[in-house]
């Protein structure tokens, strides 16, 4: 199985926990962000990696060079213009996709391996799978997070950030049919900028569909601002007895 992990934004609210550096390198216990989603996908399984990167590339370069676990290839890519927007970084990583199927998550989101695992664990089908939560309530899960609707049969019927009927929360995870996202980007002009969240509400429409994966109860945290930053350190430093339900063992000091 491979995997894509976007690590190209320029991460501006955190920027006061960065220096203004790249986002997926701002240190959760002596180890970058980034570090913590190349461990989760590890342990799930995932043997190869493609991450791409944009804002400070050179410094997110040798972090992934000292990060890669053992026996996972890491490639990384970059996107020449991450102003375009984190679907842009998405197209960037197709031409080294080989698999029919791949999970895409992104380098400042941080999940326990079991969430992946279940995703994993749903398979593809000919099938785009998003995680999504129906009990998220915390701040870093629902501020600024995109809705989802989901109808019978798990099929997502709309997602957006301002959607005002919605049943459950994007988690930022996905397991994608690679020939999906190639329909996606053919109708994307070169120069246009596209969110991930234009990607998703293209595969609402693609023949392969886009279905919900019910993560709930799932550990899972999106680090956008300094209070979700505070907040995923707390979770960790009371998680340290029991670690392997929200953390990989090894990434844990």
């Amino acid at each position: 199985m491979q995997a894509v992990v976007l690590a190209a934004g320029f991460g501006t609210r955190l920027a006061s926990v960065t220096g203004g550096g790249a986002k997926v390198l701002a240190q959760l216990h002596g180890r970058p962000l980034l570090a913590y989603s190349l461990r989760s996908l590890a342990s799930a399984g995932v043997q190869d990696i493609v991450v791409v990167i944009g804002h400070a590339g050179d410094t997110v370069r040798a972090e992934v060079e000292s990060a890669a676990p053992d026996g996972v290839t890491v490639r990384l890519v970059e996107n020449p213009a991450p102003e375009r927007g984190n679907g842009s970084s998405l197209f960037a990583a197709l031409p080294h996709i080989s698999d029919e199927s791949f999970l895409l998550v992104m380098g400042d989101h941080l999940a326990a391996p079991g969430l992946l695992g279940e995703l994993l664990d749903s398979g593809a089908n000919g099938r785009n799978l998003l995680a999504v939560d129906y009990g998220a309530w915390v701040p870093a899960q629902i501020e600024d997070a995109t809705k989802v609707l989901i109808g019978e049969g798990g099929v997502v019927r709309a997602l957006g950030k301002k959607l005002r009927r919605f049943n459950a929360i994007d988690t930022g995870f996905f397991l994608l049919r690679t020939e999906s996202i190639c329909r996606v980007k053919a109708s994307v002009h070169d120069d246009e900028a596209i969110e991930l969240g234009a990607v998703a509400r293209g595969l609402v429409h693609d023949p392969g569909g886009l279905h919900g994966v019910d993560v709930s109860g799932s550990f899972w945290i999106d680090v956008d601002t300094p209070q979700d930053f505070a907040l995923a350190a707390d979770i960790m430093r009371l998680s340290s007895d029991s670690p392997q339900l929200i953390w990989p063992m090894a990434a844990v000091n």
